[in-house]
């Protein structure tokens, strides 16, 4: 009997998880010539699958390091509430972006990697066409662009941006507003190239009010690196961002950065707008 009390006495129901899961740190910068700027996104992994979730556990803490030509920079905290992770900025109008490391140390974990931002693409014009539905909106984009391509493979991320029209209930300037991103290999050096959009982003889906047939559009074109291509490509792949694709658990999403996943990588940008008739 006095046996029975003890065991029953030392009862405890244990909860036990029977697939353990640890957060990895998670590191996304890119630095943008044209821009001016490099922003680090850190935060850490919720899923084993799904490592890019948007809902991944901010980081608050992180040192952030950025080492160019052998000087060392200590890049700031944005100082507002970012809804899709912590950032960390630095300005470098006048830095050499040919060559640069990121240092990233939060968390007894360290992570780096290196990157150099391409060069410069000079922009002659761009035009803009597309199908259009009955309701008068785009359902998709061929963009031109009259540049001097360089030979051999290069990579490029365009956004597509609808320019609002003041009201009289509200006649200040209002934000571009995104209705369609790319991302495009090009084979080789040309004078003009054609940018397919196949489709309008999915994530955009809510913007489509916006890419009507006539008006202003705001035209970012990026020159990028092939490693950011690869990474981009995956993660559409793996989040089911373009209308065609369906999302997939099984996408192997690229990542050079030592000691986290994520990416370090240069964009080249450009602005140039078009007025539609």
């Amino acid at each position: 009997m006095l046996l029975a009390f003890v065991f029953a006495s030392c009862h405890q129901d244990v909860s036990v998880d029977p697939f353990p899961f640890e957060g990895r740190l998670v590191v996304e910068s890119y630095a943008v010539r044209g821009g001016d700027y490099i922003m680090v996104r850190v935060d850490k992994t919720r899923d084993p699958i799904y490592k890019y979730s948007p809902d991944r556990p901010v980081i608050p803490d992180a040192s952030v390091r950025i080492i160019a030509n052998g000087t060392t920079y200590l890049l700031r905290k944005v100082p507002y509430s970012y809804h899709f992770g912590s950032q960390y900025y630095l300005y470098t109008r006048g830095m050499a972006l040919d060559s640069l490391r990121l240092s990233v140390d939060c968390q007894s974990a360290h992570a780096e990697s290196e990157c150099s931002v391409p060069p410069d693409l000079t922009i002659r014009r761009v035009g803009l066409s597309g199908n259009v539905n009955s309701a008068g909106l785009y359902t998709s984009f061929t963009l031109s662009v009259d540049a001097d391509f360089p030979a051999g493979d290069s990579y490029y991320l365009a956004f597509i941006m609808k320019v609002p029209v003041p009201t009289p209930a509200y006649p200040y300037p209002l934000s571009p507003v995104r209705v369609a991103t790319g991302y495009f290999r090009q084979t080789s050096g040309a004078l003009t190239a054609n940018f397919e959009f196949e489709g309008i982003q999915g994530k955009f889906a809510s913007c489509r009010a916006y890419a009507t047939k006539s008006g202003i559009y705001q035209i970012v074109f990026s020159r990028i690196e092939k490693k950011y291509y690869d990474f981009a490509i995956a993660m559409m792949v793996q989040y089911g961002e373009l209308d065609s694709i369906i999302p997939t658990e099984t996408t192997d999403i690229p990542t050079d950065m030592r000691g986290a996943y994520g990416i370090f990588t240069g964009i080249s940008s450009d602005t140039l707008r078009v007025t539609l008739p």
